[in-house]
């Protein structure tokens, strides 16, 4: 996987693959029937543990609904300081390398995007219940968590600069507090 977020997918042989992995081509192909294989292994096992990372932490356990998402970014913000998506992201990275040349894998990616957004919409919507704004949506604020997420991690990697990520995820964080403050006051 290292190889592929380093060098992107495309420009990452098959060769250098089983170099890396310390395996023959031909265990390579007893296990892949092609790269592509490859690449929806990688997709799987990628986002296996991007939403393992995402759910550990203590914040689901939080009863008040605002204060549990809060939590969650708060999680997020914790995790990316550790390290979380230091090398970038395969989703990301696959969106954009492959999405003409492979559409079979941009699909995909696109469903992992989606069960992202789908993994973090009930505790948005939780914490939005008791809004009287009809025009915040739970679902667009998740999906708006995944793009800052993304974007955060592309001007991470274009930068250099991994405090590019975290300020993206902090600056979401106070644009959903000042969303759910009158709720949090109010408990």
């Amino acid at each position: 996987m290292m190889l592929t977020l380093e060098r992107g997918f495309s420009a990452t042989r098959v060769d250098e693959v089983c170099a890396a992995a310390g395996v023959t081509k031909g265990s390579f192909y007893h296990h892949f029937e092609s790269k592509d294989a490859l690449a929806h292994a990688l997709i799987d096992h990628y986002f296996d543990g991007i939403v393992a990372a995402l759910a550990g932490g203590t914040w689901a356990s939080i009863e008040q609904p605002s204060a549990r998402a809060l939590a969650f970014v708060d999680h997020v913000i914790d995790g990316v300081r550790g390290g979380l998506l230091r090398q970038g992201c395969l989703l990301c990275s696959f969106a954009l390398d492959l999405s003409e040349t492979h559409p079979e894998l941009r699909v995909e990616v696109d469903r992992r995007f989606d069960r992202l957004t789908e993994f973090l919409y009930p505790t948005l919507d939780e914490a939005l219940a008791a809004e009287t704004r009809p025009d915040v949506s739970a679902a667009g604020l998740a999906r708006q968590f995944v793009a800052v997420l993304q974007g955060g991690i592309v001007l991470a990697k274009a930068h250099n600069d991994q405090s590019r990520l975290t300020e993206a995820v902090s600056c979401y964080r106070q644009m959903l507090a000042v969303l759910l403050s009158d709720q949090l006051q109010d408990k």
